[in-house]
């Protein structure tokens, strides 16, 4: 670390290095040390990244304050070969594997039934079903009537409230016997 980040010479050593998680572990000399680390780690991954020419340094954990040795660093950041990537087909919902679909199964038959009322059960039970079918999903502009008429209705009802609540309290304030004047008003 001394040859790639110089300016920390003597108060932060490297202990570790994962190459597999990319995760950088520092051990600073000193309190000051480690709350430059948390606040500068980033610049300092980039930093040492900018300077190997590859992105090596994904993450630096900053270890607890300890003795800093100034000889040379025990750890290399920088691995011979990068590692590649895992291959294979990319896991998802449908290619889980079976203990995924008995846990997934277990905890969807776990729902205690707290609900009542008929309406909501038969909403909840065809939201589940839709769920459970990904070609039976329905399309998200079947929606958007029912959206903009709820927003307009709550915009006018706050509209109306906020406007009722402000006349109140003038009529409150001037017992209701004098017209409000405001700021601007014309004498």
């Amino acid at each position: 670390m001394g040859g790639t980040v110089p300016q920390y010479v003597g108060h932060i050593e490297p202990a570790g290095f994962d190459p597999e998680r990319g995760r950088l572990d520092l051990r600073p000399g000193s309190h000051a040390y480690a709350a430059q680390l948390r606040i500068l780690g980033g610049q300092l991954a980039k930093q040492i990244n900018d300077k190997v020419g590859t992105v090596v340094v994904r993450s630096i954990r900053i270890l607890p304050v300890g003795a800093v040795t100034t000889g040379t660093p025990a750890v290399d950041p920088v691995p011979a070969e990068p590692t590649p990537a895992p291959g294979g087909p990319v896991r998802t919902r449908e290619t889980a594997s079976p203990g995924y679909h008995r846990a997934l199964a277990a905890a969807r038959a776990h729902k205690p039934d707290t609900v009542t009322n008929p309406h909501v059960r038969a909403a909840i039970d065809r939201q589940d079903q839709a769920l459970a079918d990904p070609h039976r999903r329905e399309p998200e502009a079947a929606f958007t009537d029912a959206v903009a008429a709820l927003e307009a209705l709550t915009a006018g009802q706050a509209a109306d409230g906020l406007q009722a609540s402000i006349r109140a309290a003038l009529d409150r304030k001037h017992g209701g016997a004098q017209p409000v004047r405001r700021a601007f008003d014309a004498a």
